[in-house]
């Protein structure tokens, strides 16, 4: 057996164990409070932690199984930090047979609200790294989710420009990222760094990660210039040239008002990015406006151009586009493309050179 085929099984194995585990029963939150606490923290606590692991746990009052959360001490130091006054408050996680403990600190100057500051600190902190305490052995999960970035030192085994979907409870997608680097690190033998595409909430560390296995978005497409119209149909593919992915589509124009044709088979290249990796902190990830995508591409294209009673004519040309897009979900976008064609028309003893510019809305499917 071949050591990519045996990677791939392996890798498979783990991402259905992960999957498996994913697929949570029903579990109640209980809250127990220690006797050294002097801020009551309850309704916060609770708060943050249903919204923050909901992508984790379907919170039922009804359930067995509980996710308990215990205040070892909530104190305010007077102090130390005048005229601040210092926050501090441990929690200890327990789930099945797994404890954790966590600790919020934070400063409050006069006039600031605690509470505010309390939950704004919990939220980071649970999506840094509580995550990792409720994934299972085997799962192949995001290690570090910072407003530095993200990554994991799991076994993906994927090269620069591939996607991986983020999953939650059921194996819903929640996220696509993709490959940004692959490099190694003193303590771990590969570090993969992860970017966002799209995302429908916050990515938080522990979620789990199962490869693209189609990544293969198919775009349709409307063209729209001053003398022609049409449609054309593309497909990509990833690239091992870091960013860049394989593009190919099939166009079929018209003029306005003649029974003048073309159709051509374009090849070429293209890079996008999502705003979402140009994030200021990892709580922006999720928004509206970090699920926008912008793209570049350049393709080359044979075909031939004909009318209705003539012979067909060679086409040849090169067109350059820039590309906005929304991602609507893990599968669908849309958007709109605007190119700049360069189209040379050659018959006996004819040469046409044909420049335009289109615009094109588009809709898009990623498999």
């Amino acid at each position: 057996m071949k050591r990519a085929t045996l990677r791939y099984i392996v890798i498979s194995l783990f991402l259905l164990i992960g999957m498996y585990a994913l697929i949570a029963n029903p579990v109640r939150l209980e809250f127990l409070t220690d006797a050294k606490s002097t801020i009551n923290v309850q309704s916060l606590t609770e708060e943050v932690v249903r919204k923050e692991l909901d992508w984790r746990f379907i919170f039922d009052g009804e359930a067995k199984d509980s996710l308990t959360i215990r205040v070892v001490e909530a104190s305010i130091d007077d102090e130390t930090f005048a005229p601040k006054r210092l926050y501090q408050v441990t929690l200890d996680f327990l789930w099945q047979t797994k404890q954790a403990t966590r600790t919020v600190a934070f400063l409050v100057a006069p006039g600031e609200d605690w509470q505010t500051m309390y939950t704004e600190v919990l939220t980071q902190l649970v999506r840094a790294n509580l995550g990792l305490f409720f994934g299972e052995e085997g799962e192949i999960t995001l290690k570090y989710a910072l407003d530095s970035g993200y990554w994991t030192v799991d076994a993906l085994q994927l090269r620069r420009g591939r996607r991986v979907l983020v999953q939650g409870v059921d194996a819903k997608s929640l996220a696509i990222m993709e490959v940004a680097d692959v490099f190694t690190y003193p303590e771990h033998d590969v570090v993969t760094e992860l970017r966002p595409v799209w995302a429908s909430r916050p990515i938080v560390s522990g979620m789990s990660l199962a490869p693209l296995r189609f990544d293969f978005p198919i775009e349709i497409a409307g063209n729209f210039s001053l003398g022609h119209y049409g449609i054309s149909l593309g497909a990509s593919v990833p690239l091992w040239l870091g960013p860049f992915r394989l593009t190919s589509r099939i166009t079929i124009d018209t003029k306005w008002n003649e029974p003048i044709y073309e159709a051509l088979i374009h090849l070429g290249l293209k890079t996008q990015f999502s705003l979402g990796a140009f994030r200021l902190k990892a709580a922006s990830v999720g928004t509206w406006w970090s699920n926008i995508q912008i793209v570049a591409n350049v393709h080359f294209g044979l075909g031939l151009a004909w009318e209705s009673s003539a012979t067909p004519d060679f086409l040849y040309g090169a067109e350059a586009a820039l590309q906005l897009f929304y991602q609507q979900n893990s599968h669908l976008y849309w958007g709109l493309t605007v190119g700049s064609h360069y189209r040379i028309r050659k018959a006996v003893g004819l040469q046409d050179n044909i420049i335009r510019i289109t615009l094109s809305p588009t809709l898009g499917w990623v498999w």
